[in-house]
């Protein structure tokens, strides 16, 4: 009987032992799954070595998830700053006067967002808008005004820019001699795919979106570009109004690319690899509100800052200069048709119920 009684006891306490040890063992995982100082690539190897010290575990992380994002970080700036200062030179060469290589002078403004990008930084949480876009068009865009107005200047002298290239000469003096009007558009042109670039690098998005949202800035840029081909009208390269006009609604079609409205990769990761199904569409639904709210700032965005201007803007130089052209057509009723797009999808969004996927 004391045998049987001791018996009995020692499996009790067994028992006892075994769930006090998967009740620790739990809660080494939510902490781990919950705590903010792992990122989700890092997850699994902590559930797998729950046992190891989580300062190894922490430098483990930060060597493969920090660094690759912290390099892309600073190649997208060097890309930026590097746009910029051949931006000041070539007004410094147009105007004829160094003192505008003041505009180089802003980009000690980059250290103050680098500073911040990096202290600021959560692997885990992405930014909802692109500081250094920000950055990158205030120092750009004063430059393109400048060589812009400088181009009216000569076309209202009547005195077009001299291409000095000729067949003799060096290559890298062919290509410095290169006329004004070019430079221009191989600067604006190259702000279009240095965004490009910042947003592939930037954007922590999942690769199945990351092509398609990509391909969907480059159709917005292609219009974007092609309403700075205005200035290739007479009418509006001699005429100062519609010169500011077009500058003004040109530079303000970037504004829509500053906000980041689109779902970032860590958010999807840290639900789908932290919780259960039950919990991953309880997740999913919660944020399909906020996730709604981004489609229509999108829309609007897209309204306001590029189809309705554009149109506006063509508009005005077909029934005030009475002239037309092919391509100007043609974007006028592109725009016109993306507009009613843009009206119908609204309209879908502020009709749908909040949860419901969206056709």
């Amino acid at each position: 009987m004391d045998d049987s009684a001791d018996t009995k006891q020692s499996k009790e306490m067994d028992d006892i032992a075994e769930t006090a040890t998967d009740e620790t063992a739990n809660h080494k995982d939510e902490k781990y799954e919950e705590g903010e100082h792992f990122p989700p690539t890092c997850r699994k190897s902590v559930d797998e070595n729950a046992n190891t010290a989580p300062t190894n575990i922490t430098t483990t992380c930060f060597g493969k998830t920090r660094l690759k994002p912290l390099l892309k970080k600073f190649v997208l700036r060097a890309m930026m700053i590097l746009h910029s200062v051949l931006s000041a030179w070539r007004v410094v060469i147009s105007r004829g006067d160094h003192r505008f290589w003041a505009l180089v002078a802003g980009n000690v403004i980059w250290a103050v967002e680098i500073f911040f990008s990096i202290k600021k930084w959560n692997v885990r949480k992405q930014s909802r808008w692109r500081p250094s876009f920000v950055v990158y068009l205030l120092l750009l865009l004063p430059a393109i005004w400048l060589l812009q107005l400088h181009q009216y200047d000569v076309a209202r002298s009547e005195q077009p820019t001299q291409n000095t290239t000729g067949s003799e000469g060096s290559t890298l003096d062919n290509l410095l001699n290169i006329e004004g009007t070019t430079w221009i558009v191989v600067i604006q042109e190259t702000l279009i795919y240095v965004l490009l670039v910042g947003r592939w690098l930037n954007d922590d998005v999942a690769g199945k979106n990351l092509s398609q949202q990509l391909m969907n800035f480059l159709a917005s840029a292609s219009d974007i570009m092609e309403l700075y081909a205005l200035f290739d009208l007479p009418v509006v390269q001699t005429h100062f109004p519609s010169t500011i006009a077009v500058l003004a609604i040109w530079s303000s079609s970037f504004i829509q690319f500053i906000p980041v409205l689109t779902k970032t990769k860590n958010r999807s990761n840290a639900v789908a690899d932290s919780s259960p199904p039950s919990i991953e569409a309880g997740e999913n639904r919660k944020s399909a509100p906020s996730s709604q709210i981004f489609d229509i700032a999108e829309v609007v965005l897209a309204f306001l800052f590029q189809d309705g201007p554009f149109l506006a803007i063509r508009l005005f130089i077909i029934i005030n200069f009475k002239t037309i052209t092919h391509s100007l057509f043609f974007f006028v009723i592109k725009n016109f048709i993306t507009i009613m797009l843009l009206i119908y999808r609204l309209a879908v969004l502020l009709k749908a119920k909040p949860g419901k996927k969206q056709q």
